[in-house]
């Protein structure tokens, strides 16, 4: 009577304490393995950087960074909860063990809840005490850390462990194998961020003007890749809401599939057939997008990507019948006709991309519907979200991170301008698809725009297309004062904020300062009126600089510009002011001498190998050995070769610099470039 209460009791419990004292004995092992983990990576970690850092700065970056979900740290937090739900849930995935569990006088109900909760304090105990261990050590010694930070990096652990955890869970119920388990979690966490990028970049084939960078920009969605942005960028409280949210409908899935699951059923990849074609056909199309855009990639041909298209989803197709039937032999009518199906639907798919049936190309918004526009060779400045986690007053002075500026184009000539660019381009249309999906490694010019349209909508769209083919339409808005104040941030700068100037020649490693504040400020109005009366020409100039200017201002933030060789005012004034020898390469003073040979470029296998290392005198030796090299020393050839070499390796010539201190340094010149005595 005695034994019938206590089964009684145990059949209506939601955990049975028994079970939870079998798998907190069985898988105790997990969570010492997790504690020393995080004991090592945490508090170890921030003792060790404290007692180096004893008579350096006591910085918080280097501390918070301990803090961070990344490195050694995220790999167990990745890999110990996934691992948690394989071991408690592995009786399932065998025969015999699910039989004797499932024997007992237990509900199905009371051993999801067991085992969850078991898998909760093997995980959470090890956060807790390693999130003790670092408070007293935060509290006793002179860290540079609070124990907010430390209930944060706690809060964060806990519910990753948890998301991770339910995951895991959750899948073990649709599949009885332990490893396609673990592969499958994985996957799960990682397919809503992995199939979008797949999905927008396969898009951008064959739909010209699709704006898959920005798209591929706002895909914050996988947990495990959030995970290690949060220093960066904290997580918000409407994400932990949804996490939160997910692990409820994980939990309420997981147990709502064990209900339902046959037991016989353990050892079978898949534990209920109402999912074989979901997975049969959702890996078909993740094979075929991975493999396509790979090949589209590495040989850039569409030819080769059609390949890719069938061999990947053929592939991985066949993986998932393989898996499901335990059986290699596949190939029958069935199998066959279930792949014609899914590839008839991808043809059809492709052919109306390429076609563009939905006039998604031609489509651009009316002029009068414009408030602005974004314009960019990328749309990194409109999604930037900058370095929010970290205290930029930690940083060291010119580290400081400011935010890019957003070059969104509100004049009216302007917007005229863009919108009359996107009309030619997308006349071009047919022409630039073409051959920009069939030459995908060719060098070309990329544009970015984003509309703003007063109803309050958005118009995406990125193109590219051959260098200088649009220069007339370009040109007007490159030399419009509304793009420089975007592009150039020395003229957002103020003369008299500005406290040091730096001239970099890096060839020679020269450094030429300016410190007088009457010079420096005459220095930043000339630097500023060369940027404004940069001509379009000029801007697209491949030259390679004289020097490289760094600006430093009083709130500690580092403009960086070129020496352009069109900055011939900023060159004059470093004239009258001494400085000109110094400030850049100067023929007489720096070089001894420079050699040229024709560009003989080789076959792209060839120019991939690895060249053994030189001496700066057995390069030069070589170089001299090159029949028909010339070599030219007087000062007024070498300035000229100064003036119009480039880095473009397309040129005809190849020329050497040789400096007197011994060192070299080359470039390219275009026969019409070379002097003319030469």
């Amino acid at each position: 009577m005695k034994w019938g209460i206590t089964a009684m009791k145990s059949k209506t419990s939601l955990v049975s304490g028994a079970i939870l004292l079998n798998d907190c004995k069985s898988y105790a092992w997990v969570g010492v393995v997790y504690l020393f983990g995080l004991l090592f990576t945490v508090p170890t970690n921030l003792y060790f950087m404290y007692h180096n850092s004893l008579n350096n700065i006591n910085s918080y970056i280097n501390y918070s960074r301990v803090l961070a979900f990344d490195g050694v740290s995220a790999f167990f937090v990745m890999v110990v909860p996934v691992l948690a739900g394989l071991l408690l849930l592995r009786y399932l995935q065998s025969g015999k063990a699910a039989d004797m569990m499932h024997s007992l006088p237990v509900k199905r109900e009371t051993l999801y809840h067991t085992h969850i909760l078991a898998g909760l304090i093997i995980l959470f105990i090890p956060l807790l005490v390693t999130a003790l261990v670092t408070w007293i050590m935060v509290a006793r010694l002179p860290i540079n850390l609070s124990g907010q930070d430390v209930m944060v990096w706690l809060g964060l652990g806990m519910l990753m462990n948890l998301l991770l955890f339910m995951t895991s869970v959750a899948v073990g119920m649709i599949t009885g194998m332990s490893s396609v388990q673990g592969v499958l979690s994985y996957i799960l966490l990682l397919l809503p961020t992995g199939l979008s990028f797949l999905i927008f970049y396969n898009l951008q084939i064959f739909t010209y003007g699709f704006a898959a960078d920005y798209y591929a920009s706002k895909i914050e969605i996988s947990p495990l890749l959030r995970m290690v942005e949060f220093w960066h960028y904290p997580i918000q409280t409407e994400e932990i809401i949804a996490y939160l949210l997910i692990c409820i409908l994980l939990y309420g899935l997981g147990r709502y599939l064990y209900q339902r699951r046959h037991l016989e059923r353990a050892g079978d990849a898949l534990t209920f057939d109402i999912l074989y074609p979901l997975f049969k056909y959702g890996a078909a199309l993740c094979g075929m997008l991975l493999l396509g855009i790979y090949f589209y990639e590495q040989l850039g041909s569409l030819a080769w990507t059609y390949f890719a298209y069938f061999l990947g989803s053929l592939l991985a197709y066949l993986l998932v019948a393989i898996l499901y039937k335990k059986s290699i032999y596949v190939f029958d009518l069935k199998t066959l006709k279930g792949y014609g199906i899914f590839a008839v639907t991808m043809v059809v798919l492709i052919i109306a991309l390429q076609f563009d049936f939905a006039g998604y190309e031609k489509k651009i918004p009316a002029l009068d519907e414009i408030e602005s526009v974004y314009l960019d060779n990328n749309f990194y400045a409109l999604t930037y979200k900058g370095e929010q986690g970290v205290h930029s007053s930690q940083y060291e002075y010119g580290e400081i991170p400011y935010p890019p500026a957003q070059p969104i184009y509100k004049d009216k000539d302007n917007i005229e301008r863009i919108h009359t660019l996107q009309e030619n381009i997308i006349a071009n249309c047919d022409q630039d698809k073409a051959v920009l999906a069939n030459n995908r490694h060719a060098s070309y010019q990329r544009i970015s725009l984003a509309y703003t349209l007063k109803n309050g909508k958005h118009f995406y769209r990125q193109y590219a297309f051959a260098p200088s083919k649009y220069d007339r339409y370009m040109a007007a808005i490159y030399e419009s004062r509304e793009y420089k104040d975007y592009h150039h941030e020395i003229l957002r700068v103020s003369p008299a904020d500005v406290n040091l100037i730096e001239i970099q020649v890096h060839q020679v490693n020269r450094t030429v300062n300016i410190s007088d504040p009457e010079q420096i400020q005459a220095a930043v109005k000339i630097l500023q009126n060369e940027v404004l009366d940069q001509s379009y020409a000029e801007m697209t100039d491949h030259r390679e600089p004289w020097a490289y200017i760094s600006v430093y201002t009083n709130d500690r933030h580092v403009v960086y510009l070129s020496w352009y060789k069109s900055f011939t005012d900023f060159e004059n004034w470093l004239k009258v002011n001494g400085q000109h020898n110094l400030a850049r390469i100067n023929p007489e003073r720096d070089l001894s001498c420079a050699v040229i040979i024709k560009n003989i470029r080789e076959p792209e296998e060839q120019g991939t190998k690895t060249r053994p290392t030189r001496t700066n005198q057995q390069l030069l030796n070589e170089w001299e050995k090159v029949a028909g090299n010339i070599k030219i020393t007087a000062p007024h050839q070498l300035e000229e070769c100064l003036q119009k070499f480039v880095r473009d390796e397309k040129q005809d010539y190849r020329i050497l610099f040789v400096l007197k201190n011994g060192n070299v340094f080359d470039g390219y010149l275009a026969e019409k470039d070379l002097p003319e005595s030469v």
